[in-house]
């Protein structure tokens, strides 16, 4: 997790005991090329860091596809309306590279507050 610390440090000051309780909710997965990671339309429950690889985002309406956006190492990527709204995905998510990524489960992130 010291990855994942490095990365929230930049940012957040938070104690070693409060983000130790957080990483509670990560696990640590590894995602092949060209695998769908959430599809639009169904519910997603997590948010991901991305340790190494590339993703993309798109939408898909009657056929036609719209790339949204791509992310890369050290970003993190996930459908935040989802997670307030508790609505299914506005997009699709993408492997382009097989990836090494931190997967933040939102609902047991929720229970420790």
């Amino acid at each position: 997790m010291d990855f994942l610390k490095n990365y929230f440090g930049t940012f957040l000051r938070l104690s070693p005991e409060s983000l130790d309780l957080i990483f509670t909710t990560v696990t640590k997965e590894k995602i092949k090329k060209k695998e769908l990671i959430v599809e639009q339309g169904k519910p997603n429950h997590y948010m991901y860091v991305i340790k190494k690889g590339l993703v993309k985002a798109y939408t898909e309406v009657d056929g036609d596809v719209q790339v949204v956006s791509f992310w890369m190492e050290n970003e993190t990527f996930g459908d935040v309306s989802t997670y307030i709204t508790g609505c299914c995905s506005t997009k699709s998510y993408v492997a382009l590279e097989d990836l090494e990524v931190y997967k933040f489960d939102i609902n047991k992130f929720r229970a420790l507050f």
